[in-house]
């Protein structure tokens, strides 16, 4: 009668190991990279909703011929980051208190998005006629 082994041998086992030790060699630095990613992409997205926005504020003027604010003298940003729906997660703060006025100039201000400990820097400038610019720091 045949007895049947049943089992791994230590060469089988051996190889399992280091086939795994090289797929977490190569995923490691692979997720580690996506977490920057990610990051900054966060960031663009509260930035891009910050820029729909001041967008949709500028149309506003545009049509009702009124004023509008981003942030205020405080440094806390305000009217956009409240109209963005902005809250919970990343925190935004603005440099200076932004404004349109009819007749007025350009407003630049620098907008600072903080994601997990990590800051990003966005300038956004407000124009009279042309609307709203804005520019990525990252």
């Amino acid at each position: 009668m045949l007895k049947s082994k049943k089992g791994f041998t230590l060469i089988e086992l051996v190889m399992v190991i280091v086939i795994l030790g090289i797929l977490a060699a190569v995923a490691i630095p692979r997720f580690i990279d996506l977490k920057a990613d990610a990051q900054s992409a966060t960031a663009k997205g509260v930035a891009g909703g910050i820029m729909g926005t001041a967008t949709m504020l500028h149309a506003q003027y545009i049509i009702k011929a009124t004023s509008y604010a981003i942030g205020s003298t405080g440094g806390v940003a305000n009217q956009i980051m409240f109209e963005a729906g902005i809250g919970g997660g990343p925190s935004v703060y603005a440099n200076n208190n932004i404004y349109v006025t009819a007749g007025g100039t350009d407003q630049v201000s620098g907008l600072t998005i903080t994601v997990s400990g990590n800051t990003y820097i966005m300038t956004l400038t407000l124009n009279p006629t042309a609307g709203p610019r804005v520019g990525y720091g990252w």
